[in-house]
């Protein structure tokens, strides 16, 4: 393991060597055939000890005590979270064990509690269970015969652990108000169908979520004074007062302890297992009692509620090996108890699979799933648009953009011109099947094409027609547009597809698939962006020249990089280093973003529980900030480009430049009489870059001399580099103009 540093001003890498790279193919392939094989038997060991451990003890309290310790992440008031500092089960754990536990007959099920030895058993064979699953595929490496099958069976196996075990596809309050906005529209075709509409499903869990979370942070209030005691009587005391409806008497309970003489500490750890065997109540709910909460008819909540939830032996005649790639507790989130009571300790499960679980609803129902296709489609278009008009408020677009090259006709789905660049944007709305998330070649294939692939080369032949009408107008005649801007007005392309659902964040670099043979050598990527992602890019990047910097660059990155992470991560990297990667962009090591979210996170994390926190800002000094600022504002022609170059400088750069271009300026006030005196701080473009940018100071007593010392300066620049443009900020050090006085753009002059 080492560092390496991108560039003179880039960031700080960690190289890792592959501990693999030295041994024999053959050796390698049948260490992970043998690995396999041991994960296999650990697999089914620990699954046939996990099912007796369960059924030893009641179900309802386990995955209470499982959900409260495991899932529950509590916040300060600052944004701090508050999870258990030893919780290493997640959700896919707690599924597992409901759906495992539901294979059990109602009438079988064990009343004893769910002690902390137990638990503790079952917590860590949760994980042995999950970790063996993934493995022991490594057995399935014998079959591959060639790179291009080995590179598929990676993706299936990357594509099954992000099924297996990642359940968050956008943050809480977003993913809620999308999946609102989404069905709200078509409450009446699950109205006709269930008795209440998708909305008021929503309604119903995000308020289960709510309540949850309020009761759990009750029952921890409730125990703060007997963890405050200070002696053993405090704390029995305590204990009595906070459950009130406790039988016997607390003397007597103090008595049991001071013949027993245990510590203060024990007497809290067993006061706290004791508190545990009421957390059940917390996630147990009456039908009836819900409905008139919500102002609902009860008859029909509880037919709703009743197709989403299982019975105690709903499942004993299932497989449990397929619980972890196609759990129906995931479309299927209650317990239904008896009558009108029901059981749901992950209620927040229901929007991780809100899709398909809505989707359920109506799967029997053609025409009610025909209108739900055309909504989602109508949706995501229609959400796209509205989130360009919000961000980008003075830009010019058509929705549907109809156009035809060569007698055959085409259609975009928005193209939206902000200045001098154009963005065009492919919104597919399409949904991702189970068997592609389980991992079936053909099915991961065709979506990879039909969402990802086929949208880029839609908006690439645009693009291309684009440029090539700019630049051949005699090919003009076989093109027929309707635009309501001069196309010579349009200098950069920004490409983007956006997707309503997450294909286990591979549309983050798609690029990666070539070696699969489903994407062609020569296909230029288009950065595809989960809908609930592009929002939140938008939210943290501040101003314009920002959201178009981070997304030309974003493709740049995606087409030069290998790397490892979702849209969020990427957003992390770049609001830490605005992308600027030095020459690791173009080296053959893969970057491992995962983690780089994290300040995002907290963020939204704090948001969701109506907690303020300083927003995550892109890294840069001030006054690099406010000249970009200042050029928006004033928004001279082709503006954003200006910005954009800006944005190329990394942090480090823009700090030695400012140290720099202080000193020039105190030559200035000193030489500035004598021809020749250095008066500029230039910022040359690396190799795969081609602008450059320069700090010009001068003068108010040479100020008409200002232009043509640009001029010469840009001269220079070309001479001494290969830039093909340059931008020159000017500053008068004898007028207060902050942050500068004039800006010019220069482009190298034709055959130089």
């Amino acid at each position: 393991m080492k560092s390496k540093k991108g560039s003179a001003s880039g960031p700080v890498f960690t190289l890792v060597e592959n501990p693999f790279a030295d041994l024999p193919q053959d050796e390698l392939i049948k260490g992970f055939v043998e690995a396999g094989k041991s994960f296999t038997k650990e697999f089914e060991e620990s699954l046939e000890k996990l099912q007796i451990s369960i059924n030893s003890v009641d179900p309802f309290h386990l995955l209470s005590v499982l959900s409260v310790y495991g899932l529950f992440v509590g916040m300060t008031e600052s944004g701090k979270t508050q999870k258990q500092k030893d919780s290493s089960i997640l959700q896919p754990h707690v599924e597992l064990v409901q759906a495992l536990a539901l294979r059990t007959p109602y009438n079988q099920l064990s009343y004893n509690p769910a002690l902390p030895p137990i638990v503790r058993e079952i917590w860590d064979l949760s994980q042995t269970i999950s970790k063996a699953f993934s493995m022991k595929r490594f057995a399935q490496i014998k079959d591959s015969k060639n790179e291009q099958e080995k590179a598929i069976l990676f993706w299936q196996e990357y594509i099954r652990n992000y099924t297996h075990m990642v359940r968050n596809w956008g943050y809480y309050k977003r993913v809620v108000n999308i999946s609102r906005r989404l069905f709200k529209p078509i409450d009446s075709i699950y109205e006709n169908e269930i008795g209440i509409g998708a909305s008021t499903l929503i309604d119903i869990f995000e308020f289960l979520v709510a309540n949850s979370e309020k009761k759990v942070n009750q029952h921890r209030e409730k125990l703060k004074p007997v963890f405050q005691a200070k002696s053993l009587e405090q704390a029995i005391y305590a204990y009595y007062e906070a459950f009130p409806d406790l039988k016997d008497s607390p003397e007597r309970l103090i008595e049991f302890f001071q013949e027993n003489n245990p510590s203060l500490e024990a007497v809290f750890s067993m006061t706290l297992s004791h508190s545990d065997l009421k957390l059940q109540e917390i996630y147990t709910f009456s039908a009836i009692d819900l409905a008139k909460k919500m102002s609902l008819n009860s008859d029909k909540l509880l037919r709703a509620l009743s197709m989403l939830s299982f019975s105690y032996g709903d499942l004993k005649d299932s497989d449990p090996e397929h619980f972890f790639l196609g759990n129906t507790v995931w479309t299927k989130p209650l317990i239904k108890v008896k009558d009108d009571t029901f059981f749901c300790s992950i209620p927040q499960l229901f929007f991780s699979f809100v899709f398909w679980t809505l989707n359920s609803l109506i799967e029997n129902n053609e025409s009610a799933r025909s209108a739900c296709i055309e909504r989602r489609a109508k949706f995501l278009e229609d959400e796209v648009l509205n989130l360009m008009k919000k961000e980008f408020k003075d830009g010019e677009y058509i929705k549907n953009f109809q156009w035809s090259d060569s007698g055959e006709e085409y259609e975009t789905d928005l193209i939206y011109k902000i200045d001098s660049y154009l963005m065009i944007i492919e919104a597919k709305s399409g949904a991702i099947s189970w068997p592609a998330f389980r991992g079936a070649p053909k099915r991961m294939e065709r979506h990879i094409k039909d969402l990802l692939i086929n949208p880029a080369l839609q908006s690439k032949r645009l693009e291309e027609t684009l440029l090539r009408l700019k630049t051949e107008a005699s090919d003009g005649a076989t093109v027929d547009f309707n635009l309501p801007f001069d196309i010579n007005t349009i200098q950069k392309i920004i490409r983007v597809s956006v997707t309503l659902e997450d294909f286990a964040t591979i549309q983050t670099n798609v690029s990666n698939l070539k070696s699969t043979g489903w994407v062609d050598d020569n296909f230029v990527v288009t950065p595809t962006i989960l809908l609930s992602d592009l929002e939140v890019v938008f939210d943290i990047l501040q101003s314009t020249p920002e959201k178009l910097h981070y997304l030309v660059c974003r493709a740049k990155l995606e087409e030069n990089m290998e790397y490892n992470g979702d849209e969020i991560d990427l957003l992390g990297l770049y609001l830490d280093t605005g992308f600027n990667l030095g020459d690791f962009e173009f080296s053959q090591n893969s970057l491992m973003l995962t983690g780089m979210s994290k300040i995002i996170d907290r963020y939204y994390i704090a948001l969701d529980k109506n907690i303020l926190r300083k927003k995550p800002k892109l890294k840069s000094t001030v006054w690099w900030s406010d000249i970009i600022k200042y050029i928006e504002e004033r928004s001279p022609s082709r503006w954003s480009e200006a910005a954009v170059m800006l944005l190329n400088i990394s942090y480090d750069d823009q700090v030695q430049s400012q140290k720099k271009f202080k000193k020039i300026v105190k030559n200035v006030k000193k030489n500035w009489r004598k021809e020749g005196h250095r008066n500029s701080v230039v910022i040359f473009p690396p190799e795969w870059r081609y602008e450059a940018v320069s700090l010009f100071a001068f003068r108010e007593r040479k100020k008409e001399e200002r232009h043509k010392s640009m001029e010469n300066l840009a001269s220079h620049i070309f001479e001494q580099s290969h830039a093909t443009r340059c931008l020159i900020i000017g500053m008068n050090i004898d007028k207060s103009q902050y942050p500068y006085s004039l800006l010019g753009v220069f482009d190298r002059p034709k055959n130089s």
